[in-house]
């Protein structure tokens, strides 16, 4: 066994964790009794164990385009086929870090949502904060 079926082997397992954990959020918001029609709502629309999911998902795709384009090169695929494959696998990667990015975006506005509460709830403020 190569190591670039390890990959794909790995890949695979990935996008399966990544599967899972994407999917119950989207089953358990149905679930929910709707809220009030507002034009601004406080309840993220994404949680962070759904965009890790994706995130992994697409990182596991990767890793098996990248294992399947090793075993092409090691077994002399067509010019033609090793330029589609690469397009797919730069195109997965824009996508990966796409998902990242907006993982590492929503880890970025937690801590600073969690440090307002504590400010407000230190100074005895309630309801939305507004400077003059």
């Amino acid at each position: 066994m190569d190591w670039n079926d390890i990959a794909i082997m790995i890949g695979a397992g990935v996008v399966l964790v990544g599967a899972i954990a994407s999917t119950p959020p989207v089953f358990w918001r149905w679930r929910q009794p709707p809220q009030q029609t507002r034009l601004t709502t406080t309840v993220p629309i994404e949680s962070v164990r759904e965009l890790a999911g994706r995130a992994a998902f697409m990182a596991g795709m990767v890793l098996i385009q990248v294992g399947a384009l090793a075993k092409d090169l090691w077994q002399g695929a067509s010019h033609q086929w090793l330029a589609t494959l690469l397009a797919a696998i730069a195109l997965l990667i824009l996508l990966c870090g796409v998902e990242i990015g907006r993982l590492s975006v929503r880890w970025q506005l937690r801590p600073e949502a969690s440090i307002d509460r504590e400010a407000d709830d230190e100074s005895g403020v309630s309801g939305p904060r507004t400077t003059c």
